[in-house]
């Protein structure tokens, strides 16, 4: 794995084990995964499997030991996830089920991308990816105009201007979206995206979960914005290399 790449995987790979954890220590499955009926029998040793697979993959990626295997492990259990999450809203057409499929889909996308280039996918799969992560930012950036009042509400009391970051950050998430799909500057996009969940890791997500240590769902919006800072790295590793061989 080349060091461009590195830094991008590890991240990502460091928020899927610790998704994978989670899921083991609740022994039930984290929004980003599989969305199975809760009566379901075995739904328990389905959510360890689930856990052990992306912990396992996650390893592959961090010590360099097959780390397209893991990387692909990753993409078809997030893939699944995300069917299975958007599923339900032909049935009852809840519009907030889409805000979960699409952080599988984005987290899907950026592990198929990974799996590109650690070896070579059909151009059509190359193009899928990043059309998906392309999609998930248009559908992150109209969320923060649809939910406004709740993403406002997650923004510390001492940041001014709370209204104004939603909507201004709903923007740069469209924005970039466009980037990625056009390849228009998708390298400066996608390293203002993973400095964006990076710093949103550090001044939102971690304070709430120092706060209520025992919340799961706070744990596990933390690791999602983790995991999307490394998706977003390794989808500028994409956007240099496509550079390089034009």
């Amino acid at each position: 794995m080349d060091r461009a790449l590195r830094g991008g995987s590890a991240v990502f790979a460091v928020g899927m084990a610790a998704m994978g954890i989670l899921t083991l220590a609740r022994f039930d499955f984290s929004p980003v995964l599989l969305a199975l009926p809760p009566d379901l029998p075995g739904r328990v040793a389905v959510a360890a499997i689930s856990g052990i697979c992306l912990i396992g993959a996650a390893v592959t990626i961090l010590l360099d030991r097959r780390p397209r295997v893991g990387a692909l492990t990753i993409a078809s259990v997030l893939s699944l996830g995300a069917l299975l999450h958007a599923l339900p809203f032909f049935t009852h057409s809840a519009s907030p089920v889409w805000a979960v499929a699409f952080e599988s889909i984005v987290l899907a996308s950026a592990a198929w991308a990974l799996t590109d280039l650690l070896g070579e996918l059909s151009n059509g799969a190359r193009v899928a990816a990043r059309i998906g992560f392309a999609i998930s930012l248009f559908a992150f950036g109209i969320f923060h105009f649809v939910y406004h009042a709740y993403i406002a509400s997650v923004i510390p009391a001492w940041i001014p201007g709370n209204l104004f970051w939603t909507y201004g950050i709903g923007c740069a998430l469209i924005a970039a979206g466009v980037a990625v799909l056009t390849g228009i500057q998708a390298r400066l996009a996608t390293t203002l995206l993973a400095i964006m969940f990076a710093s949103w890791v550090v001044i939102v997500h971690a304070p709430r979960v120092a706060a209520s240590p025992a919340n799961a769902d706070e744990w596990s919006s933390m690791i999602i914005a983790l995991s999307c800072c490394g998706a977003s790295l390794i989808m500028r590793a994409g956007a240099a290399r496509r550079h390089r061989s034009h």
